[in-house]
């Protein structure tokens, strides 16, 4: 018989006991029937392996399946391939060490996968065939590992080979192959075949066979107290594998414990409560669950292929962190979990329109009425009493049984057609209904004292007193159509109908109508259940609620989840349970009573649907709640298909904090591992972040939040979503951080984080930038000396206009006026000559002449001095003329510097400098009482600076501001300044004098043109940088 064939028949693995949850974790509830738990199924169409034989758990929480075509990952969403090499394409056995490395027995050969790295642990030659079948994880982080034939001790040594005579087996030769692998609490390492037990005592070198033991392939199962138990077909017994002391006595006797049910056989698994599964390779028998193995009784349940597994071919059976039951078939993965809504099979609702009510003892549940059909004859209705145990149908007449009212003073009443029955202890008597109703069935009845009242359908509402019945009308009673009735706690009765939503509430002979914008607002109403104050009312678009005086209604905004809703149920923990189209709703009682109160109160709600068990949606009831609640505080809900309960006082809520991890980033369309720190390429900046949480009870409930750190300011709520999406990314380090919380709220604030770099492109380097920043500062600078040289030009151009104008008035005047006065004076002095010597007017006309000749020569000199400026110094000796001019006028030491080389400047700039000078050494010597006077004309490559500065008196901050009043000096400073073009500055600090400054663009002060020193400095410096390059050694 080949490996093949033995695969199929074997289960290949150990149990793995992976304990992580803690004292506090919930396992599968034993009192409960296996189809009362969650099944969950995947299949190949989910992208689920066929044929797994292996299921192990790392401590990060992924579940690992070994299969025929693989090693595969799973976290409850995704099903990935393991896609390192392995020795062998499939795999046979995994197990996760002590030290939480897991271990990976394939087709021909053993690998290690720890921390992410994956190594193959090469067997000795020795060993005929490398097949890991079974491995059996050590105490001491080493794992025991079997083939067909021998069993080997693996540590960081390599393989040692343990002795081992196993016999002769059906359809084996000798050696007779080993069938389970398993390590005790002990340390001693059991195996078996069919032939018998075989045991193998910490530090011997080979196995022992326990003689009074017999074989079979029913697996080793580890008990919650550690003790390993096993079966086989010679006792048909489980039982216990004693603890060997270090005596080294044989194994004593069995310890026999309950029976072989027919067909268990393969894996099994004792869970955290003792409760055996068994898993049947051999024949499509499916799945077996027992109660109990201790005991001499063993109630053994089935599930196959026909109850939703996914083959009755079950392979591997695994526990996992969670208290989850995980069952690997032929066909794919199945999954047993907590239900907190759990499905009543005892009672099967078969028929049309069922009903339930409760009493103060018991919950009353009808199963419906149908028509004659062969499947189910007319006739065959059922009425149940659920008390504290399971339901117990009741031997009355129940045809087309409706539970009407289980609440009354004097028994339960129920209909059976158009007769109205009481139940009480036990028996069922009629109640006549009035003679002129001849056709209709009772709907609703309602009991208080002597007083009956039954709605009966397509007749309107009736009321009987003693033996009398009498119609009773009320505005909202539409006797054509439906209506409910109940009692509230202060014995008025309330009546529902179909017209428009109304309500009537009668205390007697009086009634109140609540209609329109004063009644529940509901819409259609199905449900209304009596509370402390009123009653509330559910309908098909919301819940309202009276409280004694009003109806107040949920607004769509505080409740968007409370449509069609048809039950109502308060439990006794402070919760009020809603019954809608959508799911269970439980709602905290306080927090509801403030929503109606406030409709800015938003109701929060936690949902029970198919996730929690929930597997049908709600009845349509007949006004009466579809949800009541039970003697014993469990909650029962009426379905369109089915009976389930909730126990308020027993939810299961998960208490572990789901792992989370990274699954990678994708940069651009490329993919890269979830390393801690990842290294992405130069330019990636669009990202996808895909992280998950490893909660695999309910992986849809699971919540996120995330953040990457620098560019969120806050956390992200992801919601369920599993991948965070970033864009236009700059380069630098990051951090990403993901948190998550399970399906009950438990966070695992730590969450995972991956670090990664962007590296930065050619353009994105900091050389780049500065390079850029280079050319974009030269290229300002360019623009910023182009427009400095265009400016200087126009100033330039108007200056010229001036000084071209000025000479050819100059020429004008030389030509003609100046001609013309000087043969005028040259007439005057023949005139004179040519008179008398003793004449009177010769005196007068010589003053004349030397007047006239003083004028001719100040108006040569002005026309010369046009040009005196134009010249290197001649503005520094313009000054110091003005200087010596004023010295007769005060005391004060007069200085002149000049800083930089002299250059020509632009006659009229010169001019009006010299004027700007003037003045200023004129107010110096004249008015500031100055000691001395310090005049500094500073020729820069960028401008022409004339500082003037004294230590005199200074003056007023009025005056520097606009000026004195009926004075001009400083006004024609200024305008003086503006028509070059210039920058003046006048300041008077305290105690320093006044500081006279003027600033003139080199552009328009000098004649060599506009200034184009920036680029010969960039030129300069250039050269002197390649020169100091050539010289370095």
């Amino acid at each position: 018989m080949g490996i093949q064939v033995l695969r199929r028949i074997l289960a290949l693995l150990t149990v793995v006991w992976v304990c992580l949850a803690g004292p506090d974790a919930h396992a599968l509830d034993p009192t409960r029937g296996l189809k009362q738990f969650r099944h969950t199924a995947w299949t190949r169409l989910d992208g689920m392996p066929a044929n797994i034989s292996s299921i192990a758990q790392t401590p990060d929480g992924y579940l690992w399946l070994g299969a025929d075509s693989g090693l595969y990952r799973f976290d409850g969403v995704r099903v990935e391939p393991f896609t390192h090499p392995l020795p062998g394409v499939s795999v046979f056995s995994l197990a996760v060490s002590s030290t939480g490395d897991l271990w990976i027995g394939s087709s021909t050969g053993l690998s290690r996968l720890s921390h992410g790295v994956l190594t193959t642990v090469t067997a000795p030659r020795s060993i005929p065939s490398a097949g890991v079948l079974h491995i059996a994880p050590g105490r001491n982080g080493e794992v025991f590992v079997a083939t067909m034939s021998q069993v080997a001790r693996v540590d960081g040594q390599g393989w040692h080979v343990m002795a081992s005579d196993w016999g002769s087996s059906e359809g084996y030769t000798k050696p007779g192959g080993i069938w389970g692998l398993a390590v005790a609490r002990d340390g001693v390492v059991w195996s078996k075949n069919l032939l018998g037990l075989y045991y193998l005592r910490p530090g011997a070198k080979g196995f022992l066979k326990a003689d009074a033991y017999g074989g079979s392939i029913i697996d080793f199962a580890r008990a919650p107290d550690g003790r390993l138990w096993t079966g086989d077909t010679t006792l048909k017994h489980f039982y216990a594998l004693p603890d060997l002391g270090p005596s080294g006595a044989p194994p004593p006797s069995p310890q026999v414990g309950a029976p072989l049910a027919p067909g268990v056989q393969g894996h099994a698994l004792l869970d955290r409560d003792g409760v055996l599964w068994a898993a049947n390779p051999v024949s499509a028998f499916g799945l077996y669950r027992v109660r109990s193995v201790a005991g001499p009784r063993a109630v053994v349940e089935a599930f196959a292929g026909r109850d939703g597994l996914t083959s009755d071919v079950a392979r591997m059976l695994f526990e996992d962190r969670e208290g989850d039951i995980w069952v690997a078939t032929a066909q794919g993965l199945d999954r047993f979990s907590p239900a907190n809504v759990v499905t009543e099979s005892a009672v099967a609702l078969q028929g049309r329109a069922p009903d339930i009510s409760a009493s103060a003892d018991a919950v009353y549940v009808a199963d419906g009425f149908a028509p004659d059909s062969p499947g189910r004859p007319k006739g065959h209705e059922h009425l149940y009493r659920i008390a504290r145990g399971a339901p117990e149908r009741l031997m009355v007449q129940a045809d087309d049984a409706t539970v009407l009212n289980a609440a009354g003073s004097d028994g339960v009443l129920y209909g059976s057609g158009r007769p109205l029955f009481r139940l009480r202890d036990g028996v069922a008597t009629t109640i006549d209904l009035p003679k002129s109703i001849d056709i209709g069935h009772v709907e609703s009845a309602a009991e208080s004292g002597h007083v009956l009242w039954a709605a009966i359908a397509a007749r309107g509402v009736f009321r009987r007193r003693g033996d009398t019945w009498a119609p009773f009308t009320a505005p909202g009673v539409n006797p054509a159509g439906s209506s409910g009735l109940r009692f509230d706690q202060q014995g008025a009765l309330w009546i529902a109908g179909t017209l428009n939503g109304a309500m009537d509430r009668v205390i007697g002979d009086h009634i109140d109508t609540y209609a329109g914008a004063n009644g529940p607002n509901v819409g259609t109403v199905n449900v209304f259940v009596p509370d402390a104050d009123g009653v509330l009312v559910g309908g098909l678009l919301g819940v309202s609620r009276f409280d004694g005086q009003r109806f107040r209604t949920l607004s769509h905004d505080q409740a968007p989840y409370l449509n069609e809703t048809m039950g109502i149920v308060a439990d006794d923990r402070g919760g009020t349970w809603l019954h809608t189209a959508n799911g269970i709703y439980r709602v905290d009682t306080g927090q509801l009573q403030h929503a109606f109160l406030d409709r800015t109160v938003r109701l929060d709600a936690q949902l029970f649907d198919a996730r929690d068990g929930l597997t049908s949606t709600a009845a349509v009831g007949k006004f009466g709640s579809t949800a009541v609640r039970g003697p014993d505080g469990r909650l029962w809900f009426l379905n369109v298909s089915n009976l389930v309960w909730i126990d308020p006082q027993h939810l299961y809520r998960d208490p572990v904090a789901p792992p989370v991890a990274i699954r990678g980033i994708t940069a651009d369309g490329h993919v890269y591992g979830g390393e801690r720190v990842v290294k992405l390429p130069a330019g990636a900046s669009n990202l996808q972040i895909d992280y998950t949480a490893l909660s695999l009870q309910n992986p849809d409930r699971v919540r996120f939040r995330y953040r990457l750190e620098g560019v969120d300011k806050t956390w992200i709520d992801a919601g369920g979503r599993r991948e965070a999406f970033y864009t236009r990314l700059g380069p630098g380090h990051y951090r990403f951080q993901v948190i998550a919380a399970n399906n009950d709220g438990v966070w695992n604030t730590t969450g995972a984080t991956v670090r990664f770099k962007i590296p930065p492109t050619f353009v994105q380097r900091p050389e780049f930038l500065a390079l850029c920043a280079i050319l974009a500062g030269a290229a300002l600078w360019l623009a910023y000396t182009l427009r400095i040289r265009q400016l200087a030009s126009a100033i330039q151009a108007r200056l010229e206009e001036r000084l071209d104008e000025r000479e050819r008035i100059a020429r004008e005047l030389h030509d003609t006026l100046l001609q013309g006065f000087q043969g005028l004076v040259l007439r005057l002095q023949a005139v004179m000559e040519g008179l008398p010597g003793d004449q009177p007017a010769q005196a007068e006309l010589d003053a004349v002449l030397t007047r006239a000749d003083e004028v001719l020569i100040a108006g040569r000199n002005r026309v010369r001095d046009l040009r005196t400026l134009d010249r290197p110094g001649g503005l520094a000796a313009a000054l110091s003329d003005a200087a010596q001019a004023m010295a007769g006028t005060g005391e004060a030491r007069f200085q002149l510097a000049v800083e930089g080389g002299p250059r020509g400047l632009h006659p009229i700039v010169g001019e009006e400098l010299a004027a700007i000078g003037r003045e200023a050494i004129s107010n110096a010597f004249r008015h500031a009482g100055a000691g001395t006077i310090d005049v500094r004309l500073i020729y820069s490559r960028w401008a022409l600076t004339l500082r003037i500065v004294d230590d005199g008196v200074g003056m007023p901050r009025d005056v520097v501001a606009t000026g004195r009043s009926g004075h001009f000096g400083l006004l024609g400073m200024r305008e003086r300044a503006d028509k070059i073009d210039a920058k003046l500055e006048l300041s008077s600090p305290p105690g320093v004098g006044v500081q006279v400054a003027v600033t003139v663009p080199a552009g328009v002060a000098f004649v060599t043109g506009p200034n184009t020193g920036g680029l010969d400095w960039l030129r300069e410096t250039l050269a002197a940088f390649l020169r100091r390059r050539r010289a370095a050694p």
